[in-house]
């Protein structure tokens, strides 16, 4: 994959996270340098699992306070990218980084957007601990139109699919064989595996058509029965299954959140809002542009093969 000859070097903060590993391996892949920013306290190292293979030349990492903004500048300055994945709990810390960016001369800006659809009404609704992240956007708008050389895309790329599925998240159960179906299981949305995300991140750093834009991409348009039917079908067996309503499941989330139970209450408000009433994760396939920027996507039974094979069947 050849890059936009206007961007080599990427910052990519969150590189140990859920996603963040996958867009290292994106970015690697495509041939860019990264230099991975860790805080202090991070015990990520550099080794052969992590390069995967690639020159160990091409990828660093820099220990720093995020919110030291000297220091920030000081390690941004002479790259021209930065991408951010970080958890929704640190997604407001991004202004900091923003600025940093700024005032380093960094190009584009990938903020920690990766999921569902921020700009939509519905969504900030159903699941309001996320109404950060349409803060970042707005910021975002508001600081390329004061600095024209400083460039952003917002990636909304919908469930994370192998993840879902895997650590149970979607309601699968896959060492027992069960699943919780959420209202009819037929609730139809949007999901990308972690591995295309990254690889999306890496087209848009060399697309210039993408600056200033929020874009959606995806893997499969789907339900709650039909990855259960894929499962069953693989595992050869049939699934027990229960049942629960997707919009109570949400409601226990808001209480919690209004309890100040945060680590709770996000997963039942994300869950709910994927399986129940309202936005979900859909998106009009016009909408996508997984053409537009080269993206290669996959196939719901072939996912589902992987994360089966990372099991104990």
């Amino acid at each position: 994959m050849a890059q936009d000859s206007n961007v080599r070097t990427v910052a990519l903060f969150g590189a140990t996270g859920n996603l963040g590993s996958y867009i290292l391996h994106g970015l690697l892949e495509a041939s860019y340098s990264v230099t991975v920013i860790l805080r202090p306290e991070s015990k990520f190292e550099i080794t052969p699992a992590t390069i995967n293979g690639f020159p160990p030349a091409r990828i660093k990492t820099v220990k720093i306070p995020f919110d030291d903004e000297d220091k920030l500048v000081g390690t941004l300055t002479g790259l021209d990218a930065v991408v951010v994945s970080i958890s929704k709990g640190g997604i407001g810390a991004q202004r900091a980084l923003i600025d940093a960016a700024i005032k380093a001369g960094v190009k584009r800006f990938i903020p920690s957007e990766f999921g569902a659809d921020t700009l939509n009404d519905g969504l900030m609704k159903n699941v309001p601990v996320l109404r950060e992240k349409l803060v970042i956007l707005d910021y975002l708008k508001a600081k390329s139109q004061e600095n024209p050389n400083f460039t952003w895309t917002g990636i909304s790329s919908a469930a994370f699919l192998d993840w879902g599925i895997e650590s149970g998240f979607f309601g699968f159960n896959i060492s027992e064989r069960t699943a919780v179906i959420y209202s009819s299981g037929t609730k139809v949305f949007n999901a990308t595996t972690r591995e295309t995300i990254g690889r999306a991140v890496a087209l848009v750093l060399q697309s210039p058509k993408t600056e200033n834009r929020y874009i959606y991409i995806a893997d499969v348009r789907t339900t709650q029965n039909e990855i259960l039917s894929h499962l069953q079908i693989q595992t050869g067996v049939a699934w027990k299954t229960t049942s629960k309503d997707a919009n109570a499941h949400r409601l226990e989330g808001e209480t919690l959140l209004k309890g100040g139970n945060f680590p709770s209450a996000a997963p039942k408000l994300l869950l709910g809002n994927l399986y129940g009433d309202g936005h979900g994760t859909l998106v009009d396939n016009e909408l996508l542009e997984n053409a537009a920027i080269g993206l290669q996507t996959k196939e719901l039974s072939n996912v589902v093969a992987s994360v089966l094979g990372k099991k104990t069947l």
